[in-house]
């Protein structure tokens, strides 16, 4: 981590990296496409990835779905993917641009980078935090 004046190059520092070094697993992209989930399944090979699966399956969702509920999304998602017996390690999943929420934060300057994302996970939460009511 650099320090420029009141800058602070986070170039390099992964807040969310683990201690120990595993190689990578098999990632999985999933998308939702109406009623119908998509999954592709690839493990890594050489310099690439190799595609070890590609299926879908219908979300079990009533017609009145609340779908910006995650409770209700993640459950028709869980069993979906529990039907195409699968177990998905590390998850890729597209958003539409339309439902993407960008904001600008203000922080103070803060060398400890644990510190830092709980800071912006206090300040992100109440300002992301729909009504489902």
């Amino acid at each position: 981590m650099a320090r420029s004046g009141n800058i602070i190059s986070l170039k390099g520092v992964n807040p969310f990296a683990k201690r120990s070094v595993r190689p990578p697993g098999p990632v999985t992209a999933i998308d939702i496409d109406g009623q119908t989930l998509r999954v592709v399944q690839g493990a890594p090979k050489g310099d690439g990835l190799a595609l070890t699966k590609v299926a879908s399956a219908k979300l079990d969702l009533p017609a009145d779905a609340d779908r910006s509920d995650p409770t209700v999304m993640g459950r028709a998602i869980a069993k979906a993917l529990n039907e195409l017996k699968l177990k998905p390690g590390s998850v890729v999943m597209g958003v539409p641009r339309a439902q993407v929420v960008l904001r600008t934060l203000q922080l103070p300057v803060i060398e400890d980078v644990r510190e830092l994302a709980s800071m912006v996970h206090l300040q992100v939460g109440p300002r992301l935090a729909v009504s489902h009511g």
